[in-house]
């Protein structure tokens, strides 16, 4: 929660705090359905959205931890419509990722 509060007031103009996050839920990378075991499934991302048109909703399916900057610009570029518009501030694909100990 304070990573997430930290990024928001960082690229956003207001202040959140803790007082205001009402509830927190941590997702998981669901793979598509189908036969056979997990190991032997597609890792490929497929989308879905609750409408074409200005989605408000978008799951994402499959995909690899190792693709998850390529797969956030879809996402990005995918509901980019349904978004306020806003002067960019920073290009992800130039800035290097911190090494984590």
């Amino acid at each position: 929660i304070s990573y997430l509060l930290d990024v928001y007031n960082h690229y956003f103009t207001r202040d959140l705090n803790r007082d205001d996050v009402c509830d927190a839920f941590a997702g998981l990378r669901v793979l598509p359905g189908g036969d056979g075991a997990a190991f032997k499934k597609s890792r490929d991302t497929l989308f879905r959205v609750d409408r074409n048109d200005k989605p408000r909703l978008l799951s994402v399916y499959g995909g690899k931890l190792t693709s998850y900057r390529a797969t956030s610009e879809k996402i990005v570029n995918r509901i980019r419509q349904s978004l306020p518009v806003k002067q960019t501030i920073a290009d992800t694909s130039h800035l290097r990722l911190p090494v984590v100990d």
